[in-house]
């Protein structure tokens, strides 16, 4: 990679180059520039570092990204929601949960990415308890009129058969989109309720939009622009 053999960039550069690392292919490469960042000017730079730190959630390595950011001297939010979703992603749920409560003992303002990256988390939890308890900070946050949140909210309580619950949260939405309906049509028709899943689909249909179950699996495990 041109960064890693013509040393350290500029900083736009440098986060540029370690957007495009992933995977074991990109590992070596990864290290190879956080060596040299380590002994440059930007070695505490925190766009810098959260780079490093998404570097690392993508290339599977989570020991390192662990320890990179419990080294870190400032955060931000976007710093804080990179490490909760690569724990989700690297099966790290209840490390997830525990970086999202610290974050908020810390005084951070949780954000879009932040609840969406948490709700992901408290999905694979035994119970909905954590998921309820969550569901009430994000109406006190306000950010419960948020498409992508609450799409995420409808996984939620799809994956724990409470049709009710989801059917509540799609009421309560200012607006949708295919994966709202999505989500709501694949809820019902788990649960085996043909009637409201023929009704639901009737309804989406009229709004304009086209069925694709695709949309839905898709959205249980795409990742959110980190916000």
């Amino acid at each position: 990679m041109l960064c890693v053999n013509e040393g350290i960039p500029d900083k736009l550069s440098l986060i540029s180059c370690l957007k495009e690392l992933s995977g074991r292919s990109g590992l070596g490469a990864g290290k190879r520039l956080h060596a040299s960042i380590v002994h440059s000017q930007v070695k505490t730079d925190v766009a810098v570092s959260t780079a490093l730190l998404g570097m690392y959630g993508r290339c599977g390595h989570a020991d390192e990204a662990f320890r990179l950011f419990e080294h870190m001297t400032e955060r931000t939010v976007v710093t804080w929601n990179a490490m909760i979703s690569l724990s989700v992603r690297l099966g790290y749920v209840d490390h997830a949960q525990q970086s999202f409560q610290q974050m908020l003992n810390e005084g951070f303002i949780a954000s879009t990415g932040t609840f969406v990256s948490t709700l992901q988390a408290v999905s694979g939890a035994a119970t909905l308890n954590d998921g309820v308890r969550l569901h009430a900070r994000i109406i006190a946050s306000t950010l419960d009129s948020d498409l992508i949140v609450s799409n995420s909210l409808l996984t939620l309580y799809c994956k724990f058969g409470r049709v009710e619950q989801a059917q509540r949260v799609f009421d309560g939405m200012p607006q949708y989109s295919i994966v709202s309906w999505t989500i709501l049509v694949t809820c019902y028709s788990q649960q085996g309720n043909w009637f409201l899943t023929f009704q639901i689909f009737l309804d989406m249909q009229t709004s304009g939009e086209v069925y694709d179950q695709g949309r839905y699996f898709a959205g249980e495990s795409g990742e959110v622009e980190q916000q």
